[in-house]
């Protein structure tokens, strides 16, 4: 069952940034240093990823995988 739900996850990371994100976009976030030209889309799905492996952290007791993803 974890691992299901960490493969789950990954694919789930994967999917959000390569479907929602425009690669022009992250560049621009990038060289401007300024998230103004980031989709909203991008910015809630990226919290949800971030709580997704939070919580899978969590419930597999993984402190390597839960703190990176609490704090950031």
């Amino acid at each position: 069952m974890t691992n299901t739900v960490g493969l789950v996850l990954s694919l789930y990371y994967v999917f959000t940034y390569f479907s929602v994100a425009k690669l022009s976009e992250r560049w621009t976030v990038v060289r401007t240093r300024s998230t103004r030209t980031m989709s909203f889309p991008l910015s809630i799905m990226s919290c949800l990823v971030t709580l997704s492996w939070t919580a899978y952290g969590l419930h597999v007791a993984d402190n390597f995988i839960f703190y990176p993803n609490a704090v950031g």
